[in-house]
């Protein structure tokens, strides 16, 4: 999932990236992956949908370019911490597992093909 970096930042000469796809399509596309509903992911119903929250607000600071506190803000959470705790917990289980590697690159590579 090494291409996530460059959706990071801007165009040269400062002009943003046009082409986002939209919080709504990437926590949807997040929330299909892992077989639970969209709403119950933004909403932070406990269970089983820590990793699922997890990687929505990974990808969405990504994909989306939002920043932290206003992912944070999306998925009713009061602080940014927790958004860079679930990005941490992300980026450290990506490295060291290759099956979640995998899902992460299937649901990016499902997202960019919504943008075509």
């Amino acid at each position: 999932m090494a291409s996530l970096g460059p959706f990071r930042g801007s165009m040269p000469g400062g002009e943003r990236v046009a082409l986002r796809p939209s919080v709504t399509r990437v926590v949807q596309t997040v929330a299909k992956a892992y077989g639970v509903m969209g709403a119950s992911v933004r909403a932070g119903q406990r269970e089983s949908r820590g990793e699922v929250r997890q990687v929505a607000k990974f990808v969405v600071s990504l994909l989306c370019d939002w920043t932290l506190q206003a992912t944070a803000e999306y998925f009713g959470l009061s602080s940014y911490g927790g958004v860079s705790w679930a990005c941490a917990q992300v980026r450290r289980k990506q490295a060291a597992e290759k099956f979640f590697r995998g899902t992460l690159e299937r649901i990016e590579k499902q997202i960019l093909q919504q943008q075509t």
